[in-house]
């Protein structure tokens, strides 16, 4: 992960291996490793305490959620359930 966030590059053990793209192109792959160009990277976890220090330094933005409460659970359920009928 830290070489494609901090470097742009994508190692990989996929030589002369077939691979697709998103629009069903297919390459062989003839490097063992993949450069990339500027992306967002967005990560998401329910524990993140188990993530290291310099893995979240590299994210700029970090937003915590609150947990739904029972009332707002119920009010999702009964919403739907009335679009749903």
């Amino acid at each position: 992960m830290f070489p494609l966030l901090e470097d742009w590059r994508f190692p990989h053990n996929l030589i002369r291996k077939k691979v697709e793209d998103v629009k069903g192109i297919e390459y062989v792959m003839n490097a063992n490793e993949v450069l990339t160009w500027p992306f967002a990277a967005v990560g998401a976890t329910t524990e993140p305490g188990m993530l290291s220090q310099p893995l979240l330094r590299r994210f700029l933005v970090h937003v915590e959620l609150e947990p739904y409460t029972e009332a707002e659970i119920t009010q999702i359920i009964i919403g739907s359930a009335k679009r749903l009928e």
